[in-house]
């Protein structure tokens, strides 16, 4: 499966922005823990994340 960095050539700022930006849309906390290859692999696997960031805050 292709993913953000191979699909569209993205590199490490590049998803330093996407971090922040998600932040900044959403209001989801991403933390250096969560900051991983796997939530940030593809457009299904952030959404996935961010979704369940969302929920997790909702039920806090």
């Amino acid at each position: 499966m292709l993913g953000l960095a191979t699909e569209l050539g993205a590199d490490s700022l590049v998803f330093i922005e996407l971090r922040y930006q998600c932040e900044d849309m959403f209001g989801v906390k991403v933390s250096d823990d969560n900051f991983t290859p796997e939530n940030f692999r593809n457009c299904n696997a952030l959404a996935d994340f961010v979704m369940k960031r969302l929920c997790m805050q909702v039920v806090s």
